[in-house]
């Protein structure tokens, strides 16, 4: 799993140009022309990934502990990367089994 670090700026921002970090709110005031570009600039400065960045965004909405909040969650573009839980699969293709062979036929 990869770390998340400890500062990253959201970009687009919602509400001006938030610092997000673990625990706190800050945000710098930026005309509005260059917020995305700014927020690009703090996170290269900082080697936010995008996956980083998109997990901490995530933390921030839905909490920290919330597997969105994971940057192994994200590909290289921060788009969430949708994956089977292993675990869960054999679970429901054993009671779909289970099920299937305990069908009874009305004659």
């Amino acid at each position: 799993m990869r770390k998340l670090s400890e500062n990253v700026t959201e970009s687009p921002p919602r509400f001006g140009l938030p610092k997000l970090r673990r625990g706190f709110f800050d945000s710098f005031q930026f005309p509005n022309g260059f917020i995305k570009e700014a927020a690009a600039v703090l996170n290269d400065a900082a080697k936010v990934t995008r996956e980083q960045e998109a997990a901490m965004v995530a933390g921030s909405m839905f909490g920290w502990d919330a597997p969105a909040a994971d940057p192994k969650n994200y590909d290289e573009n921060g788009t969430p990367v949708l994956f089977v839980d292993e675990e869960m699969r054999h679970r429901l293709e054993t009671k779909l089994i289970t099920r299937i062979l305990s069908f009874k036929l009305i004659a």
